[in-house]
């Protein structure tokens, strides 16, 4: 989804926009040189220099009124000093508005990191919560359909087969898509007519459901 939208995004000209979809940084500062880096910035010795000439870049970005957007997938690997560091981020700022635009992905996990006292200051900046909710057995049946169109493929998966793939995976979309894209591997190595369907059991531990 991340990576949908900053490519949506990214496309405008209105726009600029960097999306970590791993994060794992050694340090705060070295979380901070990606950023920059990803946005084209020059990276500094020092973590003050690095945030004045990130603080100058999105002053002129807003006075060419473009919106600079930070995506950060799996966020829940951010530790509370990185947390902090998008803090002093959003910190950057006219009278009137933000200057970037700051949108965290991840498991639950974030969650409670978020509810943790050393990051209240943070929680109190974001502005909207969104909970994603596993799929029910008919939109994991259109998300199959959609992605099998997508990758231009005949749709091999039987409703027998989708819905014993939805019994082991509780309908989460990744787990779902990892699984389908075993058993697909396993129907072309064997060269089947159909989907292994009794192999689903045999495999659920491989997509960590």
């Amino acid at each position: 989804m991340l990576r949908y939208l900053s490519s949506e995004y990214g496309a405008r000209e209105d726009c600029r926009t960097f999306l970590i979809p791993t994060p794992n940084f050694s340090s705060p500062f070295a979380m901070l040189k990606d950023i920059c880096l990803g946005f084209g910035i020059e990276p500094k010795s020092s973590r003050n220099a690095q945030e004045r000439l990130f603080n100058d870049f999105l002053v002129e970005e807003f006075a060419q009124d473009k919106n600079v957007i930070l995506f950060i997938d799996e966020a829940q690997n951010l530790d509370n000093k990185q947390l902090e560091l998008i803090r002093a981020i959003l910190n950057f700022e006219t009278n009137e508005e933000k200057l970037v635009q700051i949108v965290l992905a991840g498991q639950l996990e974030l969650k409670v990191k978020l509810d943790n006292r050393r990051n209240k200051y943070l929680k109190s900046r974001i502005v909207m919560y969104s909970t994603l909710n596993a799929l029910t057995l008919a939109e994991t049946k259109i998300m199959i359909a959609t992605k099998c169109q997508y990758d231009e493929i005949i749709n091999p998966f039987t409703d027998e087969a989708i819905e014993r793939i939805y019994n082991q995976t509780s309908g989460v979309p990744r787990s779902v898509l990892k699984m389908c894209s075993l058993l697909y591997l396993l129907k072309n190595e064997y060269k089947l007519n159909e989907i292994p369907i009794d192999e689903i059991e045999k495999i659920k531990d491989e997509v960590a459901v």
